[in-house]
């Protein structure tokens, strides 16, 4: 015999919003506020460029980097699993 809670193991933390989206949401807002605040500019050295750019820009496009590198460590984690 079988039961309700048996059917729905894996839906156990189903009451409210996921964590991953509450981090998710905090760290964006984070970084908004970041944005707002340091709006001056830097110089920036990388390889052969010498740039001055806006803090909140070098900012953003660090974090898409590092969104795009984990997901594809995630990937490649996965991959390497099978």
């Amino acid at each position: 015999m079988t039961h309700d809670a048996d059917l729905h193991e894996g839906d156990r933390d189903t009451d409210g919003p996921p964590l991953k989206l509450i981090a998710f949401l905090l760290v964006a807002a984070a970084l908004v506020v970041f944005f707002f605040q340091n709006t001056h500019e830097t110089g920036v050295e990388f390889l052969w460029m010498d740039v001055r750019w806006p803090v909140w820009a070098i900012t953003g496009i660090s974090a898409a980097v590092g969104a795009i590198l984990a997901r594809l460590a995630g990937w490649m984690w996965a991959r390497r699993r099978r």
